[in-house]
């Protein structure tokens, strides 16, 4: 069997799109405005693009672009006395490949580069890269296992240092999953026209609950925990990265505006919200400033080729 993609489950915000399926032309936008409270405003603008541009026998051949804007009301100091400036970026371009192989087997490769820091492009030193591959071949009936490995400077696990990892890819009429190591995707539509959906990426986490159909209209209540992380330039240690962290809940809808393109709004509360400069996952040793709580809005567009 092929591996599909979980194109309609929450995917984790470091993982890179299709990376188990073949290459399938998309362009999205997302926008968030977190309130100012007790903490600056927060604007966020994100888009990412990516399309198959050559096509074998054998495989297919895609690029992909992406890029992300924060901005903070004011800057923000930390306990460290280090100032988060009000503008970060991010921006990653990337190139992939899908192949089959006999038995119904398939392989991928992506790699990528960019920068995520502030000012763009300042220095050599606040480029990220990404490599990430895998393997997979067929289990019992339609399922399938699948072998993975992913290397980044910049990610939400470990940096530099290669992440093994492996995955069941189980499918049924109500239950679409993918279970395993360092991620589980899940999409679970028991009644029609309920569809639970689970995502967790190591510390990243998407649940949605969701009545509708997306072709026509859906309701939904939405739980995530996310974290970006930056490459700044007041850093001392190459190895330091600033976190912004943060959990949202909230609630919303989406609806389709023509046969290939979506849009979805939401609105709901942020909490647990923090910036954070250290070496590992939860290390603050380079200092900390926790952030209120707040209302946001988030707005988003998808256009399938």
């Amino acid at each position: 069997m092929a591996i599909a993609t979980l194109a309609s489950s929450p995917q984790p915000a470091h993982a890179s799109p299709n990376l188990f399926g073949p290459p399938v032309p998309t362009l999205e936008y997302e926008g968030r405005w977190m309130l100012p409270s007790d903490s600056p405003s927060l604007l966020e603008n994100r888009l990412n693009f990516s399309t198959p541009v050559a096509k074998t026998d054998s495989g297919i051949f895609s690029v992909s672009l992406g890029g992300s804007r924060v901005h903070l009301g004011d800057p923000v100091a930390l306990d460290s006395r280090k100032i988060v400036p009000s503008n970060l970026a991010r921006i990653e371009a990337g190139v992939q490949y899908f192949g089959k192989l006999p038995e119904h087997r398939t392989w991928g490769v992506r790699g990528s580069v960019g920068y995520a820091g502030d000012p763009p492009f300042r220095s050599g030193r606040d480029l990220t890269y990404g490599l990430a591959g895998h393997y997979a071949f067929p289990g019992s009936g339609h399922n399938a296992w699948v072998l993975m490995a992913f290397l980044s400077n910049n990610n939400p696990l470990v940096n530099y240092l290669p992440i093994p990892g492996f995955a069941y890819l189980y499918h049924s009429a109500t239950l679409t999953g993918l279970f395993g190591f360092p991620l589980i995707s899940v999409q679970w539509s028991p009644l029609v026209p309920w569809t639970y959906s689970l995502s967790i990426f190591g510390p990243l986490v998407d649940a949605e609950a969701a009545y509708g159909q997306r072709d026509h209209f859906q309701w939904f209540v939405h739980y995530r925990l996310s974290r970006e992380s930056y490459l700044p330039s007041f850093r001392e240690k190459e190895r330091d990265r600033l976190t912004l962290e943060a959990q949202k809940i909230g609630a919303g809808f989406r609806f389709p505006l023509a046969r290939t393109l979506s849009s979805e709004f939401q609105a709901g509360r942020a909490f647990g919200r923090a910036l954070f400069v250290g070496e590992a996952l939860h290390d603050r040793d380079e200092g900390t400033a926790d952030l209120a709580a707040t209302w946001f809005i988030a707005w988003g567009f998808k256009y399938g080729f």
